[in-house]
């Protein structure tokens, strides 16, 4: 198992979001950066946790077109839990 902590308010070109929801969820999840990107020159992953279940099918999916400097759109296939993602600054090199 591999770990990345993120804190609330961060410099240095990590973000963090999640979402919790009871219900399913019948379109896509916004997920809101906990401070924004100065643009879209990111890169994104995300992850699923259902209450309950210690293996599943679903997946999770960011949608195409949908990211924004402050947000991304996740498609979501559980039907109750929490989806939180994971984004880093692109680096180009020198």
């Amino acid at each position: 198992m591999h770990c990345i902590a993120v804190p609330d308010s961060d410099n240095l070109g990590f973000r963090h979001a999640r979402v919790s929801f009871a219900l399913p969820q019948t379109s896509p999840t916004l997920m809101t950066w906990n401070t924004p990107f100065p643009d879209t020159n990111y890169a994104a992953v995300c992850y699923q946790q259902e209450l309950g279940i210690t293996s599943t099918g679903a997946a999770d999916a960011i949608q195409a077109g949908s990211r924004a400097a402050t947000s991304v759109n996740v498609l979501v296939e559980i039907p109750a839990g929490s989806v939180g993602c994971f984004a880093a600054t692109l680096v180009t090199p020198p």
